[in-house]
């Protein structure tokens, strides 16, 4: 529906002297969906963010951020999304509770509605421990928390995120996944990583960026796998066992040749390739498989995997 597209980017062009950072380049994204945007480095993915965050202004093309032209009402259009950019905006000098504070008056917020706004920020991003404490003071990732706090403090609609997880430990990557899943129920969000896999995990959505144009913009893959090659085909009773093994999602054989749709193929592995070893079944070759999306990535990068 209409009503419903948050963010809506048409025929954006960008140039630095005579190098063009984007050419026609189109996007809309609806409330309830993330897309993952991914590209090498100098694909134009910072310089699309920004110009979808009204910080860069396009040489061509036009945005709306939910409803309206952020050209002509830039600063209404900037209260209702949040953004992160690669190094986060921080005060290193501020305590994390005054900066979120801070940002929140900076978007317009109501004064009387400004403390409870940032304790549901900090709830959400696991920083009430730390709101007393200076943010120069805290590691690299805590900091990281602090910018994504930042960017949605205000509850914004849309949301734009230039490498949300980078410095962050498993346990706290996991964390931003979950905030993310919760916050996609009634937002809009962009997602920029240079992870492929981090990308399947937290974007309903896919877009790839080259030479400053998308190649593809598309649902996201599906489940990881696994694939697993035999010196001999197992038969259905023989597959029956092996897809039934706790962790495993789904499987097809092709020859000799498994693959195991599953969620985590690092912790899988190990017990897979115990059971084949245990059922004597000849195993040749157990590896993480190359994803749909890796594929398409390297094809329209033109990247040749080694």
């Amino acid at each position: 529906m209409l009503g419903d597209e948050l963010i809506v980017a048409h025929a954006l062009a960008r140039n630095y002297g005579r190098l063009s950072a984007l050419r026609d380049a189109s996007l809309t994204i609806r409330r309830g969906e993330s897309w993952g945007l991914l590209g090498l480095n100098g694909a134009g993915k910072s310089t699309l963010m920004k110009i979808l965050a009204g910080l860069l202004a396009p040489d061509q093309g036009t945005v709306e951020i939910c409803g309206r032209a952020i050209g002509e009402n830039r600063r209404a259009c900037q209260a209702r999304l949040g953004y992160l950019p690669e190094t986060p905006p921080l005060y290193l000098e501020f305590s994390v509770d005054d900066y979120l504070a801070s940002c929140a008056r900076i978007r317009g917020c109501e004064r009387r509605r400004i403390a409870s706004l940032v304790d549901r920020a900090k709830q959400r991003c696991h920083l009430t421990e730390v709101g007393k404490r200076r943010i120069g003071l805290l590691s690299k990732g805590y900091q990281q928390r602090v910018g994504i706090a930042q960017a949605l403090v205000h509850e914004p609609e849309v949301l734009i995120l230039d490498e949300p997880t980078a410095g962050l430990d498993p346990q706290q990557i996991d964390e931003v996944r979950q905030l993310i899943n919760e916050l996609r129920k009634d937002c809009a969000l962009l997602i920029s990583s240079h992870v492929l896999q981090e990308i399947t995990r937290i974007s309903s959505h896919v877009a790839v960026l080259h030479l400053g144009e998308f190649r593809h913009q598309g649902p996201s893959e599906e489940a990881p796998s696994l694939e697993v090659r035999l010196g001999a085909s197992l038969d259905e009773a023989q597959c029956t066992l092996l897809g039934n093994l706790d962790g495993v999602i789904g499987l097809t054989q092709n020859a000799q040749r498994l693959r195991l749709s599953c969620q985590d193929p690092a912790t899988l592995a190990p017990r897979v390739a115990a059971f084949v070893v245990q059922q004597g079944w000849p195993l040749l070759e157990l590896q993480r498989a190359q994803s749909d999306l890796e594929r398409l990535f390297f094809e329209l990068t033109g990247v040749v995997r080694t």
